[in-house]
């Protein structure tokens, strides 16, 4: 049985950051690992990853074992250096793409809010 999607899904092909956060402190568990945004809609995105395993962490596992760790993507405008956008977002499944050897690693995110328009009009502007 095919399962129907709640959101239309873009595809895209944008370059964002990726690291997990703790949310009781506020902090940055790992550095921010660049990956590829493959399609995105209002309540998650799929991304293609270069390491599933950051300082020592694992993306998916880490942020999925517990209730205050979660994922960043960070959207950087191309146009402004300075300015980016956050998601916070939920790692939902993971997996490995043997034939890609720059960015072997798949994985999908439910983000914890849904994605804004604005944000979405951005991303299809620049794709």
């Amino acid at each position: 049985m095919e399962r129907e999607r709640k959101h239309e899904r873009l595809s895209a092909k944008l370059n964002v950051g990726l690291c997990l956060y703790d949310q009781t402190t506020g902090t940055k568990l790992t550095r921010e690992v660049s990956c590829r945004l493959s399609d995105i809609s209002r309540q998650g995105a799929g991304l293609k990853i270069p390491q599933i395993l950051i300082d020592g962490k694992h993306l998916c596992y880490t942020a999925q074992d517990s209730d205050t760790v979660d994922l960043i993507l960070v959207f950087h405008d191309i146009t402004d250096e300075s300015a980016s956008t956050v998601i916070l977002a939920k790692p939902v499944w993971f997996d490995r793409d043997m034939e890609d050897t720059v960015l072997p690693f798949k994985i999908g995110v439910e983000f914890l809010a849904q994605a804004s328009n604005e944000l979405l009009k951005d991303i299809s502007n620049q794709i």
